[in-house]
């Protein structure tokens, strides 16, 4: 295969794909360099090789599990050994038990530390969206029409808001019948 003469240079100090008109961050490349193209305008027989790869033989996934305490990514969820959590959800998970999801921390913190099990007096759900009225506790379901979450709950609902939970899911199921295919 030849390349173009644009082709033949890199330019290690561009962080974008060396197609001319591209600025995407570049993924693909043939094995063993470095790499050079985004996937749209990657050349023939180039891999992804900006990511590291799934450790069983002939997968080509980018992993997500180890072994709890383990630093880096091993196996994708195909296959994943007995034992192995999920990378990215450990760091979700309760400080106390390792195995609830960290939910609850004292008010005014973005991030869980335990369970609803292991939670400290005093502390509160961060990860559930609340009314955005003071003082209350009551997960929102209304906001205006062109709005996708909840703002505020029943009680506290300015005038014209919707309930968007349910709204949501309606027009998520009428999608779906929209784009199926009916028998003519």
């Amino acid at each position: 295969m030849v390349l173009p003469p644009h082709l033949l240079t890199f330019n290690r100090s561009r962080p974008t794909c060396e197609h001319p008109e591209c600025e995407k961050q570049p993924t693909q490349g043939f094995e063993g360099m470095k790499v050079r193209f985004c996937g749209t305008h990657k050349l023939d027989g180039m891999t992804c090789i900006a990511f590291k790869k799934c450790e069983y033989v002939g997968c080509k996934k980018i992993p997500t599990w180890n072994y709890r305490g383990e630093r880096g990514r091993r196996f994708c969820a195909t296959h994943k050994l007995d034992g192995m959590v999920q990378c990215q959800r450990e760091k979700m998970l309760c400080e106390r038990c390792g195995e609830g999801l960290a939910s609850y921390n004292y008010e005014g913190q973005k991030k869980g530390r335990f369970c609803g099990l292991h939670k400290v007096e005093g502390m509160v759900n961060v990860a559930t969206l609340k009314c955005k009225h003071p003082g209350c506790m009551i997960s929102p379901c209304y906001n205006f029409e062109d709005q996708k979450t909840g703002k505020y709950c029943v009680a506290h609902k300015e005038e014209g808001m919707i309930y968007i939970r349910r709204r949501s899911k309606i027009l998520a199921a009428a999608a779906a019948v929209k784009e199926m295919k009916w028998p003519q």
